[in-house]
């Protein structure tokens, strides 16, 4: 599988530089069925990083495949 990055999902300009190490892996199982909670920082309106509670899952479509 091709190393994916941050910045292709269109997530670099927002989430802290420090962040994308450990949250890509998570994001990444999601190909697996697994959830994934996280507590990233992401820069506001305001150019500041604040944290905010990430939830992601997988979703399927109406047989129960993996989609997205």
């Amino acid at each position: 599988m091709k190393q994916q990055r941050c910045d292709e999902f269109g997530w670099a300009r927002w989430l802290h530089p420090g962040e994308a190490e450990t949250l890509l892996p998570k994001w990444l199982e999601l190909r697996t069925g697994n959830l994934f909670d996280a507590e990233p920082r992401w820069r506001d309106l305001d150019g500041e990083h604040h944290p905010a509670l990430v939830r992601g899952g997988p979703v399927r479509g109406e047989l129960g495949a993996f989609t997205a």
